[in-house]
């Protein structure tokens, strides 16, 4: 699961699990339905298949685990929350199985996981507007990374803080919690480089919401030189909607076409969400040009994206 998800293959994760669900024995059958029918819940999820994925989570979470543990408990109540998470419909589903979670986490001395669900957490309140209670479960989550010396969780739990004060539209606090995560003693140990690469691409949103554009482009350089070996939809995408917003809205004739050139890479192979902004800031491109019909064109794909 983490080789393919680190590799960017989600749709191979998928495929790997539902193989392993064919050619089961008796012995797996009778032992590992339950943990097959996770990993592969949680895969396919990734593939933003939301409806399969939920339906074989719902399965795999009414199935009968054989010789529970809290470790097994827990990766299950977790993957359940975060497939269940993109459902606005589902969110109370998503507090529960959280709540599970977090407490096979704290049997089994789990920080890291404890970590990861207390920011997913902070996520939910996050879209919901309740910026106190998503406040609260993201200190969480750094204080779950410190207790269980996780540096790794640390820079992720800080970049998404700052990102959360960002949403909200405090960027004088989202930078100085994202200097956090971008610490020498965190960064040095931390040795994900996706993780690495966001808190910059944070801390480059940040620097652009403070209209500091020649910072903000010196954050994303270097995100993207952490994401340089990975798949285009493991950060760049990312990189490449930001920068080339900020060069496309240059006044210098190069940069602008720089900037445009980032936009059209990421519209072409960014996911669906990398996409139709994409778009859209190719469409503000050509309209500041004045090239109406092509800015129009650039809407009207948008607009199907968003509709799918």
């Amino acid at each position: 699961l983490n080789c393919y998800q680190s590799l960017g293959e989600p749709d191979s994760c998928v495929a790997y699990f539902r193989g392993l669900q064919d050619k089961a024995n008796d012995f797996v059958k009778t032992n590992c339905s339950r943990d097959i029918l996770s990993l592969l819940g949680y895969s396919l999820s990734r593939t933003e298949d939301t409806k399969e994925a939920e339906k074989v989570m719902d399965l795999a979470l009414n199935t009968t685990m054989a010789r529970p543990t809290p470790k097994r408990l827990f990766r299950d109540y977790a993957y359940g929350a975060a497939v269940f998470f993109p459902d606005a419909d589902k969110q109370d589903k998503v507090v529960a199985l959280s709540e599970k979670a977090l407490e096979q986490a704290a049997l089994d001395h789990n920080e890291a996981g404890a970590q990861w669900v207390y920011s997913m957490l902070g996520l939910l309140y996050k879209n919901s507007g309740k910026i106190s209670e998503s406040a609260d479960m993201m200190s969480r989550a750094i204080q779950a990374a410190k207790d269980g010396g996780d540096y790794t969780g640390q820079v992720n739990a800080y970049t998404q803080l700052a990102d959360l004060y960002l949403h909200f539209h405090i960027p004088a606090y989202a930078d100085s919690v994202a200097c956090r995560a971008l610490s020498p003693e965190l960064m040095s140990k931390c040795s994900h480089p996706v993780i690495k690469g966001l808190a910059y691409y944070t801390k480059a949103k940040v620097k652009n919401e403070l209209g500091q554009a020649d910072s903000a482009l010196v954050c994303c350089a270097s995100a993207d030189s952490l994401y340089k070996n990975l798949p285009y939809n493991s950060g760049k995408a990312d990189i490449d909607c930001l920068s080339g917003t900020i060069l496309a809205s240059s006044a210098n004739e190069d940069e602008y076409k720089e900037g445009m050139k980032r936009l059209e890479r990421a519209s072409t192979y960014g996911i669906n969400m990398n996409k139709a902004t994409a778009f859209y800031n190719r469409a503000k491109g050509y309209m500041r040009h004045g090239n109406t019909r092509d800015g129009e064109a650039m809407l009207d794909s948008m607009y199907v994206l968003c509709n799918n």
